[in-house]
Order: C-alpha cells, then structure tokens, then sequence
C-alpha cells in the first residue's frame, strides 16, 4: 500500500494540478482536498457515465473541480466494448486474466459500447503548476499514457496502478511500463505489489527534482528498510520468478513469502524461539496461506500449525499452497468472542472483516477499496479457546499470529492469554496508522493488556506488532 500523505511528507509530493483517470466514483477527492492538492484545479475522466455523474455530484461544491465522461485510449474514434464489473472499480475494456483466479466473486455483468479519446483530443492544455497524474485504469495504463502526447512533459508526479501478471488479457505490464516513464524522463520512487499479480506504483521526474533527491537520502539514511523492500520488489519482478517465496538467505534460518511484512521476521523468530524444526503456530485469518504470510517459513521448516480461514475459496487457496506442508491443517470458521456462534463477514479477499467500521473505512482509502466486493457470507464462529482444545494445541506454543481486519479485539476475548501463553505473539495492530481510525481505539488497548499480561514489545509498525513473553525476552538477552 502507498500513502499520499507519506508521497507528500517523504517525495515532497505537493501537486498544483491533480488529474485522475479512473475516477469511479471520486473516493480520492476529501484526501486530495486535506493534502492541499489541486489548489488550481483537479480534472476527473471517468468511462462509464452513472459514475462520472457521482463524481460532479461530490465535488460540485467543491473549487476547480472538471470532470469528463471519456474512455481514454492512444487513437481517437475507436468502438470498443466496454466490460463492467460487478464490484464497479474492475471495469475494463479488458477481458479478465488471472483476476479471475485472485478474485473469484467478481465478476463481469454488463458490457457497453464506447468510443476511445486520446487524452490530447480531450483538453488542449494544462493548468500552470506542479501536475500529479493518477491512472487507475485497469490494464491500459500505456495506451492512455501515450494518449497525453506532448502533455505528458507537464506531468511531475505519477501514480500508477501496474500489473506484473496477465491480470487482464493483453494488459500493460510494469517492465514496459516503467521503460516508457523512464524515456520520458520519470524515475522510479515507490513500489508495492500486492501479492495478487498487481500493485501501485509512484514516480516523479528526475529533471529538477531537488524533492527527489532529499528524499532518496531520507529513505536510504532512515528508512532503509523502504529502500531494501523497493530495489528487491523491482529485482523480483525483472526476474519474472514464477514463485512467491523467497529462499531463506545463509544469515536466515526461516524462508519468508516476498510480501511479508514484517522486516527480519526470520531473525526475530530465532533470537525468541530458536531455529527448530518442532514448532506449533496458530494463525487466525490466514488468506491464501502465501499472501503477506508471517507463518510460511514455520511451515517450511516443518512446524505444526492450525490455520483459520473462514471464507470457503481462500480456506481453498490455504489447503492447496500448504499442500506439501503434511503438519499444518486449515480449519474452516471464524474465530470471536463466542462459541457455537455465527458471524457475516463481508468479503474483500485480504481485507475480509467482520467489523462494520473497518469495511465503511475501506472504502473511502485508495489502496483499499480496490479489494472490495458486494459480496458477504456468514461463517459458523468459535472461540480461540475452543479451537486450542479441539485441535489439541499445548499450552506455551511457539507462534500466535492475528490478522482478521479490525476483529482482533474479540478474537483476544474469546483467548485465555494467562493459560495459553504462547511465546511469540504477532498481531495486526493499527492504532498508529494515518489512514485506519475505526479500531484504533480497541488496537491501542489490546496492545497495552497483552502487554500487561507478560509481554514486551519488539517490533512494531503502522500495521504489525511482535511481542514476546517476558521470560523468553529475558532469556534470549541472558544468553546472547
């Protein structure tokens, strides 16, 4: 995920000028107006015209706001079918590719004729100022980009959505992508894959670009773990590797998925718990066992494990990417305050929750609401308590892992911490994220009673908290 607020405070993203093609239903517009952006004009292109009249009704009180219904493409006058999705934000001119496969709910329920535009044909000239420029067109980022001709030279700042797969059939790839940016003067500044075949991608001209300069050396100096993560995501994707996994390097006992992430996951694992092949971990809301995975290596090294996944096509996923781990077994449920219970998730694939908050604030965040579906389910509910007895998991276990979206609050409530006392405990903790307020309130005051139950923190960022027991962070300091 990329913030604005982290592409204004560390790039010195600070545009004059927004233009965003993709605008859907205009969910950017209250970010970009808290930013300051766009202070001489923000300019909307939307394909489908039900949604560009939600975008001039939300930003009709709002200044400098144009918005036009065109679907932008590099020629002018072309007929095309236009595929819409049924979540609205996969439309495409595109047919579907591996989305298909990431996000089986989804799918195409309509397909309209329309005609293409070249962005160039659209408006004569830019507003004077600095311009960021916000693509979010699902699969035809160079054709829309060769489209701007000449205008193209006005751009400073450019966010784009990248496929590294065949998401869509014949999409834009990022190599290509990033070669026609780099010919027309841009520089890679940030990169993030989701683990889905696709991600989002930040650049900003090199030529004059004091900004890009300090803050390289702010992410080199500071942030050096940012820098790290972006040349390996980068060296990854060149090399086209058909797995998602990365081997463990000769420093590393335990192997992490590419995307895992937290830092150092595998040091932290062996100063606390040792390098082993006996282990038990417990991981509550698992996904497709590979994505984001902080539980992988443990697997791979031989560990016990019980993987919870309520929703039936991503338990699927689980079973068949740990199909040759024989020890670990994907339980079916959800897990909360209550036993012999039920609950209705809405499901957003990684960002499945049961929590109403979190799903309302999905869907007002850029890197969020792209996951999202009308889609919701409703899964039988146990507590963790329960779950520990049923599958005979010892007390003092190794690894607890809690990622269920804004639910942690009464996953912990239907855990006996006191009894159990796992060792290592790694949980989605979100009270300090600029852009999650809805849990940061119940995240803060989970922290603080796991901790005041025995534990000390040892890693945290805005998403991941690592905390170990007292005892193992006493031992493992006396030792070294």
């Amino acid at each position: 995920m990329i913030s604005l607020k982290s592409l204004k405070v560390i790039w010195g993203c600070n545009p004059d000028v927004v233009v965003h093609i993709g605008a859907h239903e205009a969910e950017e517009r209250n970010r970009y107006a808290s930013l300051g952006w766009g202070s001489r004009g923000t300019i909307w292109v939307e394909a489908i015209e039900e949604k560009a009249a939600i975008v001039r009704a939300r930003t009709v009180h709002m200044p400098n706001q144009t918005v036009h219904c065109a679907l932008l493409s590099d020629v002018d006058g072309e007929d095309i079918t236009f595929n819409i999705a049924s979540n609205g934000q996969s439309s495409s001119m595109l047919e579907f590719g591996t989305h298909s496969d990431s996000y089986p709910t989804i799918s195409f329920v309509d397909k309209r004729p329309l005609r293409t535009t070249r962005f160039d044909s659209l408006i004569d000239r830019l507003p004077e100022g600095r311009v960021y420029l916000c693509i979010d067109v699902q699969g035809v980022e160079l054709p829309v980009l060769r489209g701007f001709g000449d205008l193209i030279d006005d751009v400073d700042y450019l966010f784009c959505e990248v496929n590294f797969r065949e998401v869509y059939r014949d999409c834009t790839k990022f190599e290509d992508l990033e070669q026609f940016l780099e010919d027309k003067g841009f520089e890679l500044a940030v990169l993030h894959d989701t683990g889905q075949g696709w991600g989002d991608a930040f650049f900003i001209r090199r030529s004059g670009t004091v900004h890009l300069r300090w803050a390289r050396r702010i992410v080199s100096r500071v942030f050096p773990r940012l820098k790290r993560f972006r040349d390996r995501t980068r060296t990854r994707l060149r090399r086209n590797r058909s797995s998602n996994v990365r081997p463990a390097r000769s420093d590393e006992f335990y192997p992490q998925v590419d995307n895992c992430q937290v830092p150092g996951l595998s040091l932290l694992l062996e100063l606390f718990i040792g390098c082993k092949h006996d282990g038990v971990f417990v991981e509550v809301g698992g996904f497709d066992g590979m994505y984001v995975s902080n539980t992988w290596g443990l697997a791979d090294r031989g560990w016990r494990g019980v993987i919870v996944e309520p929703v039936p096509h991503s338990a699927e996923r689980c079973r068949a990417a740990h199909a040759t781990h024989p020890k670990v077994t994907v339980v079916e449920c959800a897990i909360g305050a209550e036993e012999n219970s039920q609950v209705r998730l809405k499901v957003a694939g990684p960002l499945t929750t049961a929590s109403a908050g979190n799903h309302a604030e999905y869907a007002t965040i850029d890197w969020a609401r792209r996951h999202l579906t009308a889609n919701e389910i409703v899964a039988t509910m146990t507590t963790l308590d329960a779950l520990l007895h049923t599958h005979t998991v010892p007390e003092d276990f190794d690894v607890l892992v809690v990622d269920v979206e804004g639910y942690e609050r009464q996953v912990f409530a239907g855990f006996d911490l006191t009894t159990w006392r796992p060792r290592m405990i790694i949980v989605e903790l979100c009270d300090i994220h600029p852009d999650l307020k809805s849990s940061a309130r119940d995240h803060a005051h989970l922290g603080a009673s796991i901790v005041e139950a025995g534990y000390r923190t040892v890693y945290k960022d805005m998403m991941n908290t690592v905390l170990v027991r007292t005892d193992v962070w006493e031992r493992a300091y006396s030792d070294a």
